[in-house]
C-alpha cells in the first residue's frame, strides 16, 4: 500500500468521506460568485439570454405574487395587528412603529418571501435544468458553442434574486395594510390608514431598508444556485442513493437561514 493509498484508507480518508456531502456548499457558492460575475458582462446578455431573463423573472413575480398577498394579508392580521392590540393595552403604541415594523422590513418578510420563492420558483428551476440535462439541452448547447450556464443557470438565478426583492416589497406594504386596516376595523387608535402607513414606513431607518433589500436578493440568488447546482448534481445525488429532490429542497432551505444569520450578524 502507497503512501495515497494509507491517507484514503485512513482517519483522512474517513474525514473525507465524511464531508462529501456537503460538497454542495463550495460547490453552490462559486455558482453563485459565477452568476454574479457573468452578470456584470454586457456582452453574456445576448437576446436569449434575456428572452430567458424576462420569461423567468415574469414566472417568478406574476406567479407567486398571489401566495405573497395571501401571506401578507395573513400575517398583517395574525402579528401586526395583534402587536398593535398588545402594545396599546400596555400604553406603548409607538413601539409598533419602532419595533413591529423594523422586523416585519428585515426578518419576516424576507424570510416568508425566500419560503414562496423556495417552494415555486425553486422547484420550478431545478425541474427545468433536470430536464435540459436528461434530454441532452446541455450537451446540444455546448456543441453549438453556446455557453449552456449563460443560457439556463445565469438569467433564472439573477431574475429569482430581483424577484426576492420586488416580491419583499408587495410583502411589506399588503402587511402593513392589512394589519393596519384591520386594527382600524376593531376600532384601534391607528388613525388614518394611509397616515399610520406612511407614519410606520418613514420612522425605519433608511439602513433597515438597505440591508433588507440586501438580504432579498441575497436569500433569493443562494436558493436559486442551490437548486441549478443540484440539479446538475442529479445523477451523483441518485448513485449515492439519496432523493434528489428532497435534498436539493433542504440545501436550499439552509442557505436560506444561513443567508438570513450572516447578513444579520455580519452587517
Amino acid at each position: 500500500m502507497n503512501f495515497a493509498e494509507h491517507i484514503r484508507a485512513g482517519s483522512a480518508g474517513r474525514v473525507a468521506a465524511w464531508l462529501e456531502p456537503l460538497g454542495w456548499i463550495p460547490g453552490s457558492t462559486a455558482m453563485a460568485c459565477s452568476v454574479v460575475l457573468q452578470a456584470m458582462r454586457p456582452l453574456s446578455w445576448r437576446r436569449t439570454v434575456r428572452a430567458e431573463f424576462r420569461r423567468y423573472l415574469d414566472l417568478s413575480c406574476i406567479g407567486t405574487l398571489p401566495m405573497v398577498i395571501v401571506a401578507g394579508i395573513l400575517i398583517g392580521i395574525g402579528i401586526v395587528f395583534q402587536a398593535i392590540d398588545l402594545l396599546e393595552q400596555l400604553g406603548q403604541g409607538n413601539l409598533v412603529r419602532e419595533i413591529v415594523v423594523v422586523l416585519l422590513v428585515r426578518d419576516i418578510a424576507p424570510v416568508t418571501v425566500g419560503l414562496t420563492i423556495l417552494g415555486r420558483s425553486g422547484l420550478i428551476l431545478y425541474s427545468e435544468i433536470s430536464e435540459a440535462q436528461r434530454t441532452g439541452l446541455v450537451q446540444t448547447l455546448d456543441r453549438m458553442g453556446i455557453d449552456p450556464f449563460l443560457v439556463l443557470v445565469m438569467p433564472r438565478c439573477i431574475a429569482i434574486a430581483i424577484a426576492s426583492f420586488a416580491l419583499n416589497v408587495v410583502m411589506v406594504l399588503v402587511t402593513l395594510v392589512a394589519g393596519i386596516g384591520f386594527a382600524k376595523l376593531a376600532d384601534q387608535p391607528v388613525g388614518a390608514l394611509i397616515p399610520a402607513i406612511d407614519l410606520a414606513v418613514s420612522r425605519v431607518e433608511p439602513a433597515t431598508y438597505f440591508l433588507a433589500a440586501f438580504k432579498t436578493c441575497l436569500i433569493g440568488l443562494l436558493t436559486a444556485s442551490v437548486f441549478a447546482y443540484s440539479a446538475l448534481d442529479r445523477a451523483r445525488a441518485a448513485a449515492r442513493g439519496t432523493y434528489p429532490l428532497a435534498t436539493a429542497f433542504l440545501r436550499a432551505f439552509l442557505s436560506m437561514l444561513a443567508a438570513g444569520v450572516a447578513v444579520m450578524v455580519l452587517l
